[in-house]
C-alpha cells in the first residue's frame, strides 16, 4: 500500500507520521513537504520516501503550480492520500490526487474521508456552509430569547420567533449533536 501524507499542519506533522506508521506498519509512506522542510527527529525509521513539492504555498489563483502539483501528486499512484487539516483546498487536493482513499487526520486525532469526486466535494461544501448557517440561526434565535425585555401589556414577550417549532427543534438538536454529550441527548429525544 503506498500512502501520501501531505504537509499542512507543522506543529502535528511528525505526531501524524508516527501515527500513520503504527496504523500501517508495512506501508510505502510518501512524506510530501515543501522545499527546505526539516523532517522531524526520528523520521527516516517512519517515511520510506520523501516528495519535495516545488512551492511552500499554493494558491487557486496560480492555476500552472496548482496542476504541477496534480501531476505530482496523481505520479504518487497513492492508495491512500492524507492530510491534516479539513479546508476545502485540501478537499480539492485529496479529490484530484487521484488516491483510492482520500482522508484527513486532525488534530484530535479522527479520520474523516475526503471527496472522491466533483459532486461529493460541492456537496461536502454545500453541507457544511448550511450547518454553519444553522448554528448561525440557532445562536441568533438564543440571544432573541434571552434578550427579551420583560413582557408587552397582554403577557407575550416582546420578541416572540417567528420561526416554526419544528424548526427550532432541528436547529437544537443540530447544535446539541455536534458534542458527544450531546449525541446521547439528541438519541433520547428522536
Amino acid at each position: 500500500m503506498r500512502i501520501g501524507a501531505y504537509y499542512s499542519n507543522g506543529l502535528l506533522y511528525g505526531a501524524r507520521l508516527q501515527a500513520l506508521r503504527k496504523r500501517y506498519p508495512d506501508a510505502h509512506i510518501a512524506a510530501i513537504v515543501p522545499p527546505g522542510f526539516a523532517m522531524p527527529a526520528g523520521s527516516d525509521a517512519i517515511v520510506t520516501e520523501v516528495v519535495e513539492t516545488e512551492r511552500t504555498h499554493y494558491s487557486p489563483r496560480d492555476i500552472g503550480a496548482c496542476m504541477r502539483l496534480v501531476k505530482l501528486l496523481r505520479a504518487g499512484k497513492y492508495d491512500r492520500f492524507v492530510v491534516m487539516f479539513d479546508s476545502v483546498l485540501l478537499n480539492a487536493l485529496s479529490m484530484l490526487s487521484g488516491a483510492r482513499k482520500p482522508e484527513c487526520w486532525n488534530a484530535e486525532s479522527k479520520i474523516l474521508p475526503m471527496p472522491r469526486t466533483p459532486f461529493g466535494l460541492i456537496h461536502r461544501v454545500f453541507l457544511r456552509g448550511m450547518l454553519n448557517h444553522f448554528n448561525f440561526a440557532q445562536v441568533w434565535i438564543d440571544s432573541r430569547k434571552r434578550s427579551t425585555q420583560g413582557p408587552m401589556p397582554d403577557g407575550r414577550p416582546v420578541y416572540e420567533t417567528r420561526i416554526p417549532p419544528d424548526l427550532r427543534r432541528v436547529l437544537r438538536l443540530r447544535l446539541v449533536y455536534r458534542t458527544k454529550a450531546g449525541r446521547a441527548e439528541a438519541g433520547r429525544h428522536g
